[in-house]
């Protein structure tokens, strides 16, 4: 993701301006479905709905109404990153598998906003402890 919005927009600073009219989360959609359907060692039923949904995409374009968010960026610990999608409800299944699929490659999936310091991530740790607060709500 992180490399086809660097693509991006070097080829946008390259062209002047009109490198291309798609916004630049589309083809960070893009390249995370095409990354996560490569991987090895995922589940096949979230393999085939990416590789689906991959291959039943044309163009690009057809994805403006929607795909909203597709972002990564680095987080506060090194060597992770964050990585924030929101889509259509039309794409929920295919979200699912992508999220299932950097589960199992070793991501940790998160809502909502990161605690604000760090007495409130000890309070947050304690509370799920516990069995007083879940963390994440479930995502069907």
């Amino acid at each position: 993701m992180d490399a086809a919005g660097k693509e991006y927009f070097s080829n946008k600073r390259r062209s002047k301006g009109e490198a291309s009219s798609l916004p630049p989360y589309l083809h960070a959609w893009c390249a995370a479905i095409l990354a996560a359907s490569s991987l090895k060692d995922i589940p096949e039923g979230d393999r085939a709905v990416l590789v689906q949904h991959a291959t039943s995409t044309d163009k690009p374009e057809m994805l403006l109404d929607h795909v909203f968010v597709a972002r990564c960026s680095p987080a506060f610990e090194p060597g992770t990153f964050r990585v924030s999608f929101a889509v259509d409800q039309s794409l929920q299944a295919v979200l699912t598998a992508l999220l299932n699929v950097l589960q199992v490659s070793g991501g940790e999936l998160k809502h909502g906003t990161p605690p604000k310091s760090a007495l409130e991530r000890a309070l947050t740790k304690l509370l799920v402890d516990l069995g007083e607060w879940t963390l994440m709500p479930n995502v069907s």
